[in-house]
């Protein structure tokens, strides 16, 4: 065994294990039943947040594209469109996250993919342009902005996934009825 890479491993496993043992029964086999196909980006070069999300994502079942690290929202877009995948989750960290999100909805727009699902999480802020005298140039939370622009913001892996689980109609609504413990809690 290398022992190098056992601290990266060991940790990676232990918070796959511990977001994973926080969904209840009921929501880890709901989120295994939806086809969904999920492409992981992101806006920058860290991409922990990336690998975390698609070792969850595999371990429930659930089937990932790679979207690439410090991808390009055209480029990204390309990929989503290539793959045919049904939702979007990006992880970012370097105070782009508005003007990532717009550019990305811009490219969605050009070849009519508008209403995909976004999912975006990590550093939720936003280096600000401003000419003011007080401007001190430090990135602000835009959380509440994202949300404004049709983006799910997700403090947390659990936050994803909980509103996977509890918003049906958002990935599609046939489907949700069907395997959703909330809408059909007998399984039929």
């Amino acid at each position: 065994m290398d022992l190098q890479f056992q601290p990266f491993h060991v940790f990676d496993y232990l918070s796959t294990r511990s977001i994973i043992d926080a969904l209840s029964d009921e929501q880890k086999h709901y989120l295994r039943t939806q086809a969904l196909k999920i492409c992981v980006a992101t806006t920058d070069v860290h991409e922990y947040g990336k690998l975390l999300l698609e070792n969850v994502f595999t371990r429930l079942g659930i089937s990932t594209v790679d979207g690439g690290v410090c991808t390009d929202p055209e480029d990204l877009v390309a990929r989503f469109q290539t793959e045919q995948a049904n939702i979007i989750a990006i992880s970012t960290y370097n105070g782009i996250a508005l003007d990532y999100l717009h550019n990305l909805q811009t490219e969605l727009l050009k070849t009519g993919l508008q209403n995909t699902r976004i999912y975006i999480g990590g550093k939720l802020n936003q280096i600000t342009d401003s000419d003011s005298p007080t401007h001190d140039d430090l990135p602000v939370d835009v959380s509440q902005q994202l949300l404004a622009a049709g983006a799910t913001p997700c403090p947390s892996i659990e936050d994803m996934l909980l509103d996977l689980c509890t918003a049906p109609s958002r990935i599609t609504v046939e489907s949700a009825r069907r395997h959703s413990p909330l809408e059909n809690p007998a399984g039929d």
